[in-house]
């Protein structure tokens, strides 16, 4: 089987990964040592060459010769590459001729079309009846201590009761990708797929009763969080603008959205996921339309933005650089902070991954405590009756840290069935953690047992 992916790393280039699995033996290896993003692998019809349509490079490679502004998000090249298993790992060759028209392209456009065949395909090969397919949970939000709300590729809102009986499911155009902590709570509707910058545009609907309710409609893609004050702050992703040429503040109570200007964004550079607390809060580069040395910054319900501290103690080296932070607001006996977890640059996309996660005060450059983690987070929670921040990372791990001295009172693999897993969303009431996983679970997970057992190391169960 060949598996391939990647993605935009923020600033400049497209890394991607091709791997050929052996599924019965659960062997793997990579064919070519490095490649750009891969958006579309096949076999030839011997099998013996893997047919490819792949990103540029970089956002200059392959670029218009006659020097026009052509944007890197639209350009695609066909490549191939031996699938022999026995064969060497060999150097990736991309040529700029093979550059892609739009009637080539219509396969990237064919996938939704072509899926029941390929299920049913793949269902003779593993000699089931059928697949059943989930999406990864983006997103999830306790809604009281009774019912759970989440969001993914399947539809635009779920809500379950704890014993899993599915209360509502509303399907619509596009989907859920993210529930805004807000009063009423927010989901932000993406769209399936994006053909033309024209037809960009982002939904923001109201949870009501178990249904969903208009907020408003924003042309562009944006990436949206909320706060207490009754404003969402919603960033402007550079390469799906569409007409749109600002972030916005919006206002909960009528849907309106005030264009601001906060420099540049993108996903891998200025996320913080800071969500639900009494201001909007955002990172922020130095110069703005930059993504280096990063600040944190808050904004207010009227516009007004503080700059607070920078998120990594700039020192000239590539690890000053921080990338894929995610972070959350808390208010206890040490004082309002923020705790803030990301990595550190590397340009080797292979190289392992060194991060970090802090606790710093709201009003000053001083951290309260601070580790080392080898993986990105993927979400991260303040349980305030425990005291305790839920980290979940994208190597499967969870951590549950002393919100006030930084101890990690319980880490391990996180498992379902014994099955390992990750924790793509989190969400904390008043005795228990709701889970989103990767593979499309949802589980509730009471963190009493784990501290009272000083759990440091193992494997976390959520079945």
């Amino acid at each position: 089987m060949a598996i391939a992916t990647g993605t935009y790393d923020g600033g400049w280039m497209f890394e991607g990964e091709l791997l050929l699995w052996n599924w019965t033996e659960n062997s793997w290896r990579e064919p070519v040592s490095q490649i750009p993003e891969v958006v579309w692998v096949n076999f030839d019809p011997e099998g013996a060459t893997l047919d490819l349509i792949v990103r540029p490079w970089d956002e200059e490679w392959g670029g218009d010769p006659n020097g026009q502004e052509d944007d890197a998000f639209t350009r695609f090249y066909g490549a191939n590459t031996i699938a022999d298993w026995n064969v060497a790992r060999s150097e990736f060759v991309l040529d700029p001729a093979a550059r892609l028209g739009d009637d080539k392209l219509k396969i990237l456009f064919a996938a939704d079309e072509s899926k029941k065949d390929a299920h049913k395909s793949v269902a003779a090969w593993l000699k089931v009846p059928k697949l059943i397919e989930r999406s990864a949970i983006w997103d999830l939000s306790w809604l009281g201590d009774d019912k759970i709300a989440s969001v993914s590729n399947e539809c635009l809102l779920q809500i379950d009761d704890l014993t899993g009986t599915k209360l509502s499911y509303v399907e619509g155009d596009g989907y859920g990708a993210a529930i805004v902590s807000s009063e009423p709570p927010l989901i932000h509707v993406a769209q399936r797929r994006i053909r033309s910058d024209s037809e960009v545009s982002s939904r923001l609907l109201a949870i009501q009763d178990g249904a969903l309710v208009e907020l408003g409609t924003y042309a562009g893609s944006y990436s949206f969080t909320g706060s207490s004050n009754g404003t969402v702050l919603g960033r402007l992703v550079r390469h799906h603008r569409g007409s749109a040429s600002s972030d916005l503040l919006i206002d909960v109570a009528t849907g309106v959205g005030v264009p601001i200007n906060l420099g540049h964004y993108d996903c891998f550079n200025h996320f913080v996921g800071i969500d639900g607390a009494p201001a909007n809060y955002f990172l922020q580069a130095t110069p703005p339309d930059g993504h280096e040395r990063k600040r944190l910054c808050r904004l207010d319900a009227h516009g007004n933005v503080e700059s607070l501290w920078p998120v990594l103690d700039q020192d000239g080296s590539q690890a000053s650089h921080a990338m894929e932070c995610y972070g959350c607001f808390l208010d206890d006996s040490a004082g309002a902070g923020i705790v803030l977890a990301g990595k550190h640059y590397d340009p080797n996309p292979s190289a392992p991954i060194i991060g970090f996660i802090y606790r710093k005060s709201l009003n000053a450059d001083r951290e309260l405590w601070r580790h080392p983690t080898t993986a990105a987070s993927s979400a991260i929670v303040y349980v305030e009756s425990l005291g305790i921040i839920a980290a979940a990372f994208l190597d499967g791990t969870l951590r549950l840290i002393d919100a006030i001295t930084g101890a990690v009172r319980a880490a391990g693999r996180v498992t379902i069935g014994a099955q390992p897993t990750v924790i793509f969303s989190l969400s904390a009431n008043g005795y228990a953690l709701a889970i989103g996983t990767m593979d499309g679970r949802v589980a509730v997970l009471e963190p009493g047992p784990l501290l009272a057992s000083d759990a440091t190391v193992g494997r976390i169960e959520l079945a």
